[in-house]
């Protein structure tokens, strides 16, 4: 019965598969804190996805609640080129394998690691350098493009519809 209480929560919060299993690892730790948190973002969709937004509201729910934010948000930051956007990586999809080869690389030949460059030759924007025409394929607009999670999950997308060879830097 708490098992479907839980599997309800869930789906009430909009989580996608990849943020469901993030939450059920940290359930699988901490429970108590795992349900505070969830309940604290029920109101806010996408909340578990942009989870600066919801910090200060969650931290109020107590020691659990808190250990249990601190699991699954840990910074990773390997030494890298780029390596503030690695955690942005993560979360948006790619594998610690794909960071360290090719996309870190690729993500610094392309935009040095700079959120807004633009090239005004062919229009491409963000970290990956992604052409204007897949925001509308990634669930965005252009715009969103200089969004850093937005911008990795739409190269994922590119990635897998294109391969590497997206970039003309691989």
């Amino acid at each position: 019965m708490r098992k479907l209480a839980l599997i309800l929560l869930l789906a009430l919060v909009s989580c996608t598969p990849a943020e469901a299993r993030e939450w059920w690892t940290v359930y699988a730790k901490h429970p108590v804190g795992a349900v505070r948190f969830a309940k604290c973002v029920t109101a806010r969709p996408k909340a578990w996805a942009h989870p600066g937004y919801v910090r200060g509201e969650c931290r109020a729910l107590g020691r659990e609640a808190q250990i249990a934010w601190n699991e699954a948000h840990a910074v990773w930051r390997p030494d890298t080129a780029c390596s503030q956007w690695a955690q942005t990586a993560l979360d948006a999809g790619w594998t610690k394998d794909q960071w360290y080869e090719p996309v870190a690389r690729i993500m610094y030949a392309e935009s040095r690691c700079d959120p807004s460059a633009y090239n005004g030759a062919s229009g491409v924007t963000g970290l990956m350098q992604i052409m204007p025409f897949w925001a509308d394929d990634c669930g965005g607009w252009p715009s969103k493009l200089y969004e850093p999670w937005f911008n990795l999950r739409c190269a994922l997308h590119v990635y897998h519809v294109q391969g590497w060879g997206a970039w003309v830097t691989y």
